[in-house]
């Protein structure tokens, strides 16, 4: 791992070796806020699971106090097609600060681009684009809008788009069409993929490779569907059921060709349907077929009748170097979906 580092105070900014690894876990479990528990199992699959590459976690050590973790910066590598062509990407994720570290920076540290964790996301960047990556994005929480304003990022909100379970009123799927459950380990996905890649500006690729990596993430809570019309294949998505949401998310869709995106929508909505029929669940409550209302998907689902939920995503994309032009990267021109 690279050995270079930036200085701020007393605090030393670099990427992480194996030797950290159990500090890196102590740190997680301690000041995360939402975790206690993870061990090396856990974080070797969250951190460094990963098909396209070598994770980087950028730390800021305080040197003046036996080298103290006092934060952490994640970046998971993926594979993107941008416009017709693969290219390394990262996605940044679990930005931690220590707490009693956190309430040494205000505001103003923001403003003046010092606060550690633009300095631990400068790290993590600078080390991307050493391994020859073309941009970071992230999807994160949307309390996170007015910090990334400060980091260089452009960014986009999509709205979560739903109709409500069971569906009334809806499009009919047409008798010769046909969907049907699909292994992540699927050859047909790959293939599938290959023709999908041609046609969409901005994407995750998303191959058996992918698949296989995102399902031992979700501990197999989502569930890929392809569609087939006349015994050609249309297209594939996937499905998740999230519980506290009563919702069924729609993700992951393939399509060889761009305007059969309504027939494969309404597939979605199906399944979903077919689910929650299946299901032993409190029918008085309200269910619903959601997706992130991207743009490159916004007329498609005003056409059948999606309506705008009360969530918004941000799409934020970080340009690395002048491969593309912002406006070819532009969050605008993703396919993009809320697991991603």
């Amino acid at each position: 791992m690279n050995s270079s580092k930036i200085y701020v105070m007393n605090i030393t900014y670099r990427n992480f070796s194996t030797d950290d690894t159990d500090k890196i876990i102590d740190f997680w479990n301690s000041n995360s806020g939402w975790e206690t528990d993870m061990d090396r199992v856990e974080f070797q699959k969250r951190f460094c699971s990963s098909p396209f590459g070598e994770p980087i976690i950028t730390l800021a050590i305080n040197t003046d106090n036996d080298d103290e973790l006092v934060g952490q910066f994640c970046f998971i590598p993926l594979l993107a097609t941008i416009h017709s062509k693969r290219t390394l990407i990262y996605r940044p994720f679990g930005a931690i600060l220590k707490e009693s570290f956190r309430s040494k920076f205000g505001v103003a540290s923001f403003l003046l681009h010092n606060h550690p964790m633009q300095l631990l996301y400068n790290k993590g960047a600078e080390e991307a684009v050493k391994k020859g990556a073309l941009l970071s994005y992230m999807i994160p929480d949307p309390r996170w809008g007015r910090v990334l304003k400060t980091m260089p990022f452009k960014m986009e909100n999509f709205p979560l788009m739903s109709k409500p379970l069971p569906l009334q009123n809806f499009e009919i799927l047409p008798d010769n069409c046909k969907i049907e459950a699909v292994a992540y380990n699927a050859e047909i996905l790959d293939s599938l993929w290959l023709q999908a890649e041609k046609i969409i500006p901005c994407g995750l690729v998303r191959n058996t490779d992918f698949f296989k990596w995102k399902n031992i993430l979700a501990h197999g809570r989502f569930k890929l569907r392809i569609l087939f019309q006349d015994d050609v294949l249309i297209g594939a998505f996937s499905l998740q059921f999230k519980t506290d949401a009563l919702e069924w998310i729609i993700g992951d869709i393939i399509l060889a060709d761009r305007n059969n995106m309504n027939l494969l929508l309404v597939a979605a909505c199906y399944a979903a349907q077919t689910e929650f029929e299946s299901k032993d669940l409190e029918k008085e409550k309200q269910y619903k077929v959601a997706i992130m209302g991207s743009l490159v998907l916004i007329n498609n689902l005003d056409l059948l009748g999606f309506k705008k939920d009360n969530y918004n995503f941000t799409l934020a994309v970080h340009r690395f170097n002048k491969k593309f032009a912002d406006k070819e990267i532009s969050p605008r021109n993703w396919h993009i979906y809320a697991n991603d």
